[in-house]
């Protein structure tokens, strides 16, 4: 295939840097925590010491994960040596906390001061803000308080910033789909077309009967997906979360109480209304990290040829 030998040729081994930014308290340790399913340790995280950084792989790119403390004292010394730390960015992740009305106009500013430093350094990073702590619960409760606390916030922005690659999410740890969605979108524009991926999905649904189906990473980023509708895909991705912690749980349990997971069965069906979720971790080879792999469908019935299948292409693409 043409735009398979495309994929391969492509420079996966290029770095790309995300950088998480904006005051303390507002939520990025969070957002991290919640990605690799850490949720224990986020009632005890405290404010970031300087940055932190990580390296993993997306879809056969390495991408630097660069957090950094918002402290003022941090916040300065990263103003004053720019290079040390937002030189090479490739997209900036700037996180507001929505429930902390005093300290907007300290945020907008801050936020002003970076990109200015991106100006200096001549780079552009597509700056993703996340207006972070949007509760549903919170927001349920104070009818439109902080849709127009978020709507006033952009206009702010935009009058103050004189910036293009500027995105806005609304995203919540209470709402985990919110902050899966919107970090897949962003790590999915670092990579080349998924053209491919996207096609091969659409053909093995509409082979094995399915109402659609998604791949995730073992970072809960979503790598692609098709449905025969937007009811389904909308279902199917609110869920997404569940299953991965589900099935974090079931290799604590594998490890410890058979001392070898990959005698286990990989595959976990569930039922919820009319649509039967079947979930199944999938194994590209040694040196990949893990995928997951949610199809829907109108029966519980599934062909783990057809898994295996998916997973053999989805590994051709990839590796």
């Amino acid at each position: 295939m043409i735009l398979l030998k495309y994929l391969k040729e492509e420079d996966y081994e290029t770095i790309s840097k995300v950088l998480f930014t904006g005051l303390d308290f507002a939520g990025k340790s969070s957002i991290i925590l919640t990605l690799k399913r850490e949720f224990a340790q986020i009632g005890d995280a405290t404010p970031t010491q300087g940055s932190q950084k990580r390296m993993f792989d997306f879809l056969g790119r390495q991408i630097s994960e660069w957090d950094l403390g918002g402290q003022r004292k941090y916040r300065i010394s990263y103003l004053k040596r720019p290079n040390d730390y937002f030189a090479n960015t490739n997209v900036a992740i700037y996180v507001i906390d929505i429930q902390d009305e005093t300290r907007f106009d300290e945020s907008i500013d801050y936020l002003h001061k970076v990109i200015k430093k991106f100006e200096e350094l001549e780079i552009s990073p597509f700056v993703h803000i996340f207006f972070h702590k949007y509760d549903p619960t919170i927001v349920q409760y104070h009818d439109n308080q902080y849709e127009n606390i978020v709507e006033n916030l952009k206009e702010q922005i935009k009058e103050k910033i004189s910036y293009k690659n500027i995105d806005f999410h609304k995203t919540s740890i209470f709402d985990i789909s919110s902050i899966i969605k919107s970090m897949s979108s962003i790590f999915l524009s670092l990579v080349p077309k998924t053209v491919l991926i996207d096609t091969t999905l659409q053909e093995f649904v509409e082979k094995t009967n399915s109402k659609g189906i998604i791949i995730v990473d073992d970072n809960s980023l979503m790598i692609s997906s098709y449905f025969i509708d937007d009811e389904v895909k909308e279902l199917a991705k609110d869920s997404i979360p569940y299953f991965l912690s589900l099935n974090d749980s079931f290799e604590k349990v594998d490890v410890e109480s058979l001392g070898d997971s990959q005698n286990s069965d990989k595959t976990t069906v569930i039922q919820k209304n009319d649509n039967y979720f079947i979930f199944s971790k999938i194994d590209l080879n040694k040196d990949a990290p893990p995928y997951y792999l949610l199809l829907v469908k109108d029966t519980p019935e599934y062909d783990k040829k057809n898994i295996q299948s998916i997973s053999t292409l989805f590994g051709e693409i990839l590796y």
